[in-house]
């Protein structure tokens, strides 16, 4: 079993209808190794500074028992 942060971008079981990425699951491991550790949180703050965003976004994680828990997720990872 592969745990969500080895998820592997190249393996074909991870696209769907064909060639295509599972981008949800592409965007939850980022949101998750994002969160991983303090640093990695400090640090993506800081890219966001870098970037112009004064208040640095916080990407919250898809839950698959929470409905509209995956738009929250993308809306925010689509405004980043």
């Amino acid at each position: 079993m592969t745990a969500i942060w080895e998820f592997n971008l190249t393996l074909p079981e991870n696209h769907v209808q064909g060639n295509h990425l599972n981008v949800i699951a592409v965007i939850r491991t980022l949101v998750i190794k994002i969160q991983s550790s303090g640093q990695c949180v400090m640090y993506f703050d800081r890219l966001q500074c870098e970037c112009g965003i004064n208040t640095p976004l916080k990407i919250p994680l898809h839950s698959n028992m929470h409905w509209g828990t995956a738009d929250g997720m993308l809306t925010c990872f689509y405004t980043l």
